[in-house]
């Protein structure tokens, strides 16, 4: 029996033992799985609640919380004009009333119960000609902190003598009631509700509920992993208190994931316990730099006004662009000040990053521009004519080099002196402009009166959108003694009636009225021809094998019956290209562009890769015994180019060209051609007999665990321990009974 008994003992140890060598031969896996959290995002909670005869009621008592349909958090202020109400609370009549609240297509009810307001009362003795109280039990619950609280909450129901239920409502008067809750203090606190020799006592847990998600914006580069409590900061809790990360991340869910392989902003929704917040992750291509700041020199007057976008010109960046100075202004660094009251030099250092550039501004003096000359000029008329002072005016010259047209003297400039072309004679009229004067002489006296005798004009037609100013059909003005006057010798008196609409199709007259003479010009505006495709022109090309090839490389243009030239990208859509080529292999390839009705076909030739500047090629001669491997690299030695450079076996392995094989199976001499470029040697390959040696017996060297096998290694030791030891045991045991 005994025996027996060591043998079952023996097992029992084995049972443990044997794990420990199974586990030290089976592989350790380590599975995570992954958790996806989805949130609806559009919400809508209302409560239930009670309140007391005659106390004043709002839908918004019993609305608790809601999120649009991007699962932001809404405001009662915000949505009420929104959600449905439908049902009413009559606060004057005890009662229990239904009212449903519709937001789109969520609905929710609330239940509203008027009760009247308990008295306390001192706990008397049930009066024994009436039905008493067997059985009060009240119910725990929870409510947030700083909320709503009424007693009726706590209490669950009783039962009196007659076996009925009663609510609270029915007993309110026959309790007394203990109440300790206070809502501003997190806790659980206690209500007890006596009858006489009844107790119920009620827990209510008063806790803190969330307020908000406090969340940061983050910036990752694509191909960067980004994690769920990267945005998250805190959740601040009614109490005052705040939520790290560790306290919500098994209850917080997002409702996406950003595509960290694609650069964008992605707009994430955080939610937690009914609130909700939204963040973003913005993923970036590679990493722009600066490379330079651009600034340039400028020249300021005393008293004009300088800021630093003035002297600023861009910030290149390592992908080629551009930053403007609105793309910059709140980043860069501005060193130096330019005081523009007092003329001097100054020195603006800008710094972008690790770049920085140094712009010079000059402030000088302002200069006095006077005036340098009033300039006229004399006329003789014909009595009967009209004279007007801008006739005899030139120009206005100011120190600064500036000349000034009547147009902008007139205002200012003083004329003195009359002319009276209805009467002979010489007249002296002078002109004052600040402090400088000039005097012209007109002289009337009778002569030949040259008139207007022909406006010549010309009819025009344009598309619509183009644009059209009067000069563009007028001719020229035929005077009666032969002079042709231009368009700007008639500006001035000139007189232009009608007005082209370039906007509208349609066909416009304008009328030009010169002294005694009209002519009408007509505009017709037409719509717009389309242009059609005249000519598609392409390019042949030739390529060596392996290089690279696109259809753009042989697309010169599109040449449109407009004059327009069509580049590759204004045609990508929708060009066809017919025909391939196969840059890894030589031949003549044909690829046809057709666009528009129009086609044309470019040639693509593809040759072997011309390898120039080769000094040497070498070689060497080696043997091998009958079954080895071996490679063409095995007998090559190197390349040695024109310019110096050695190239080793995988700088040519792609061109180098290699005659013949070496069969290893079989004893002889092997010749094996290597010709890289102009250059070509030969190398012998000797293959001989594999001469068999006795075998010494050799003795196994013990392996130790190697890296990894650690931990199997250790369980699979203290297994084998453990049985042997369990072994030993009970052999030493099964003697010591058989002795007995």
């Amino acid at each position: 029996m005994k025996r027996f008994r060591l043998l079952i003992v023996a097992m029992y140890l084995m049972s443990f033992s044997a794990p420990l060598v199974t586990m030290a031969q089976a592989p350790s896996n380590k599975n995570v799985t992954p958790v996806n959290q989805q949130a609806t995002k559009e919400t809508l909670n209302v409560k239930n609640s009670q309140i007391n005869l005659n106390s004043n009621w709002a839908p918004e008592n019993n609305f608790v919380s809601a999120t649009d349909v991007n699962g932001k958090k809404i405001e009662w202020k915000d949505i009420k004009k929104a959600v449905v109400v439908t049902g009413t609370v009559d606060t004057k009549k005890v009662g229990v009333y239904k009212v449903t609240y519709t937001y789109n297509k969520l609905v929710q009810t609330a239940t509203i119960e008027v009760i009247e307001q308990p008295k306390p009362v001192k706990p008397v003795e049930p009066p024994k000609d009436k039905k008493v109280l067997t059985q009060i039990k009240a119910k725990n619950v929870v409510i947030p902190f700083k909320g709503a609280f009424d007693i009726s909450q706590s209490f669950d129901f009783a039962i009196d003598s007659e076996g009925k239920t009663l609510a609270f409502k029915e007993v309110a008067t026959l309790l007394k009631v203990d109440n300790q809750v206070d809502t501003t203090k997190l806790g659980t606190h206690k209500v007890t509700f006596t009858y006489g020799n009844l107790v119920a006592i009620s827990e209510v847990t008063v806790v803190a509920v969330p307020t908000k998600i406090n969340l940061k914006p983050v910036t990752i580069e694509a191909g960067n992993t980004w994690n769920i409590r990267d945005n998250f900061i805190s959740i601040d809790m009614s109490d005052g208190s705040q939520l790290g990360w560790d306290a919500v991340q098994s209850d917080i869910i997002i409702d996406q994931n950003p595509d960290v392989t694609k650069p964008g902003v992605y707009n994430i929704t955080y939610s937690y316990q009914g609130i909700s917040n939204v963040t973003q992750v913005t993923v970036q291509g590679k990493q722009v730099t600066p490379v330079e700041v651009k600034v340039v020199n400028r020249q300021f007057n005393v008293g004009d006004v300088w800021s630093p976008e003035l002297t600023f010109d861009s910030v290149v960046m390592s992908d080629g662009t551009k930053l403007a100075w609105k793309n910059v202004a709140n980043t860069i660094v501005v060193n130096g000040k330019v005081d523009t009251s007092q003329s001097g030099t100054y020195s603006v250092i800008y710094t972008y990053g690790d770049k920085s550039a140094t712009a010079v501004v000059t402030v000088k003096a302002v200069e006095v521009i006077m005036v340098q000359e009033v300039s006229v000029k004399d006329s003789t008329l014909p009595i009967g004519t009209s004279f007007k002072p801008a006739d005899n005016f030139n120009y206005v010259m100011m120190s600064n080099g500036v000349k000034l047209t009547w147009k902008d003297v007139e205002k200012d400039i003083v004329i003195k002196g009359q002319v009276d072309t209805q009467k002979a004679g010489t007249y002296k009229v002078t002109y004052e402009y600040g402090d400088k004067s000039a005097v012209a002489t007109v002289t009337v006296k009778d002569m030949e009166v040259i008139k207007v005798q022909e406006i010549s004009l010309k009819d025009t037609t344009l598309t619509v959108g183009m644009k059209w100013q009067a000069v563009d059909n007028f001719n020229y003005v035929l005077m009666s003694d032969g002079v042709k006057l231009s368009w700007d010798e008639v500006v001035k008196e000139i007189e232009i009636s009608g007005e082209v609409n370039t906007n509208k199709v349609g066909t416009y007259k304008v009328t030009y009225t010169f002294r005694d003479k009209s002519n009408v010009a007509t505009i017709q505006v037409k719509e717009v021809a389309k242009p059609k495709v005249d000519k598609v022109f392409v390019k042949d090309s030739t390529l060596t094998v392996g290089a690279k090839w696109q259809a753009s490389d042989n697309f010169n243009y599109v040449l449109m019956t407009n004059g327009s030239k069509l580049a590759f990208k204004d045609v990508a859509k929708d060009i066809k290209v017919r025909g391939n080529v196969d840059t890894k292999k030589v031949g003549t390839y044909k690829v046809t562009y057709e666009y528009g009705g129009k086609s044309a076909v470019a040639t693509i030739v593809v040759k072997e890769k011309a390898i120039t500047g080769v000094h040497s090629l070498f070689v060497k001669n080696t043997t091998l015994q009958v079954g080895n491997k071996w490679q063409a690299s095995d007998n090559f030695v190197g390349v040695k180019m024109a310019d110096g450079r050695e190239l080793v076996w995988k700088d040519v392995v792609k061109d180098i060209k290699v005659k013949g094989s070496v069969n290893t199976n079989k004893v002889g001499k092997y010749q094996i051609t290597y010709t890289y470029g102009d250059k070509t040697e030969t190398a012998t390959v000797e293959v001989f007999k594999k001469t068999v040696a006795p075998v010494k017996p050799t003795t196994p060297k013990p392996t130790l665990p190697q890296t990894g096998e650690k931990d199997s290694f250790v369980s699979f030791i203290v297994g084998i321990v453990i049985l042997v030891s369990t072994f030993l045991v009970v052999t030493f045991k099964i003697k010591r009974v058989e002795n007995e």
